[in-house]
């Protein structure tokens, strides 16, 4: 096996640090499911990219199967994890519809946040 050229080294620590920086901000959106749709699109993106830099080719549905296989395996191995992560954007959406939406005296109670004074209370 040969060593990276630093030509190579630098085009992959190029494309690995883009496609971080696209899944985390893809994942600062607060709504369920968007954390992993960006991290297919950027896994996918990345490993196309790499395999360009040595010479492969890598069409768009193996490299989206090599995403959703690396991301069933972290959901398998970390359930709880991923699980709190999408459930914590969802209360965060539910809390903020509620305060926005005029539901304030339900809220606290279906987004599971039972503390007093969580939600200011309705100007009546």
């Amino acid at each position: 096996m040969s060593k990276m050229t630093p030509e190579q080294e630098s085009k992959c620590h190029k494309i690995i640090h883009t496609a971080a920086a696209g899944a985390g901000a893809g994942n600062l959106i607060p709504v369920p499911g968007t954390g992993v749709a960006a991290d297919i699109v950027a896994m996918s993106m990345m490993a196309m990219s790499l395999a360009s830099v040595f010479g492969g080719n890598l069409t768009e549905e193996v490299a989206k199967g090599m995403a959703v296989t690396a991301l069933k395996q972290t959901m398998l191995k970390q359930p709880i994890k991923v699980l709190t992560k999408e459930l914590s954007k969802l209360i965060r959406e539910c809390q903020e519809f509620c305060v926005q939406g005029g539901f304030r005296d339900s809220c606290p109670a279906a987004a599971g946040q039972e503390s007093p004074g969580f939600i200011a209370p309705s100007p009546e």
